[in-house]
């Protein structure tokens, strides 16, 4: 099951980028393809700076443990038809290792090939060309400490070139959104985000380039972690009110769903004939329901450090917890300085709905005022009605 729901956020992040609105050919932006986690020849990429390798360094515990590897990538294949340009569409690979125990590893790493073979595919009148990528999966363990296990991934693109300095033929023969799944059988992994207080040092000497690791599955699962070029968080996961991929970058399913249907009716025979998944997706966009585009509106989900039974760090009013329970009712003190929004707020009372943590690990909270009519607009979590203040702009009241 983590492996299943793993592939599924790691097939969203493989093909983020994929096709950009407006999903067909003779968009010049759908003409210049870039995915994050490209690895191309090292020939190319060393001319051009580009990347030809990644590398994955993660904590596991268990040395009796047994490992595997597996690797998610695309691989471009030229789409040639009479009558119009070369279209390039991805066909996806996945290419598994393994397992290995780790007292093996440890004793002597494993080298293994990645290879996809050069292929032709006819569909109709069109010819599909795919050129052969070759590659390398080095797999390695140390010990870390008493313990725990330090896992070493590196993949590289080998692919030689005719002509180096050719895009596009190091282009087609790049390993395209390289994600890496690392599995563990008879151990756990330990978060690189938040270790366990006995794993922090070693934890923080994995060094990665290219991509970063996290665990993937179900919530407080840990014998997978996924190692993808686009940051995510622990856990990460498919929101449910997603119908489907719209291939854009950093893509907002009801805004590209709604403007899909804009289209006229010469764009939308263009979309259908760029190749299979913009076909797709505009069917997709054409037949959703209201009720379904309505849940693409918005949801409120529990933040990660918020709602429930959770307190802040101390502050000189005392410990401050959060909505449901009830949250605290506080006096606002905004500090001098701030905006005349916040200072306009100066004494109103108000009560605690969450309670946060920034990624420079700065605690604040967000409160709704007592005196605004929207007040229980604010406590599910509408934006417009909460506002945000630091601990110590807050003074506990009982």
């Amino acid at each position: 099951m983590s492996l299943e729901l793993a592939r599924q956020v790691a097939r969203a992040l493989t093909y983020e980028g994929y096709l950009l609105y407006p999903y067909r050919q003779s968009s010049l932006k759908n003409q210049k393809r870039w995915l994050f986690g490209t690895l191309y020849p090292p020939a190319y990429a060393e001319l051009h700076g580009e990347r030809s390798r990644l590398r994955a360094e993660v904590l596991l515990l268990g040395e009796t443990a047994k490992v595997r590897v597996a690797v998610q990538c695309l691989r471009w294949q030229s789409r040639r038809q009479p009558g119009r340009e070369p279209w390039l569409e991805a066909s996806e690979h996945w290419l598994t290792y393994g397992p290995w125990s780790v007292s093996a590893l440890l004793s002597n790493g494993r080298a293994e090939s990645v290879a996809l073979t050069e292929t032709h595919t006819v569909e109709g009148e069109a010819e599909l060309v795919a050129l052969a990528v070759e590659g390398t999966l080095q797999i390695s363990c140390e010990v870390s400490s008493a313990g725990s296990i330090r896992l070493a991934v590196t993949l590289a693109n080998t692919g030689a070139l005719l002509e180096p300095a050719d895009p596009d033929e190091a282009q087609q023969k790049a390993l395209v959104s390289a994600h890496l799944f690392l599995g563990v059988e008879g151990g756990a992994f330990v978060s690189l985000l938040e270790p366990e207080p006995e794993w922090q040092e070693q934890a923080a000497r994995c060094k990665n380039d290219g991509v970063w690791p996290v665990l993937v599955g179900a919530p407080g699962s840990r014998d997978w972690m996924l190692a993808s070029p686009i940051v995510v968080y622990d856990y990460p996961a498919i929101a449910p009110e997603s119908r489907g991929d719209y291939y854009d970058l950093t893509e907002i399913d009801e805004m590209l769903a709604l403007r899909v249907r804009t289209l006229t009716e010469a764009e939308k025979l263009e979309v259908r004939s760029t190749e299979a998944r913009a076909a797709e997706m505009l069917e997709r966009s054409e037949r959703l329901e209201e009720s379904a585009l309505a849940e693409l509106h918005g949801a409120l989900r529990t933040p990660l450090a918020g709602f429930g039974d959770v307190a802040a760090s101390p502050n000189p009013s005392g410990e401050i917890r959060a909505h449901p329970g009830p949250g605290d009712r506080v006096r606002l003190r905004p500090k001098g300085g701030r905006d005349v929004f916040d200072l306009a707020l100066a004494g109103e009372l108000a009560t605690v709905v969450t309670v946060e943590e920034d990624m420079e690990g700065r605690r604040f909270c967000t409160v709704t005022v007592d005196a605004d009519p929207g007040q229980d607009l604010g406590l599910s979590g509408q934006p417009g009605h909460r506002f945000f203040f630091e601990l110590d702009e807050l003074e506990r009241v009982s």
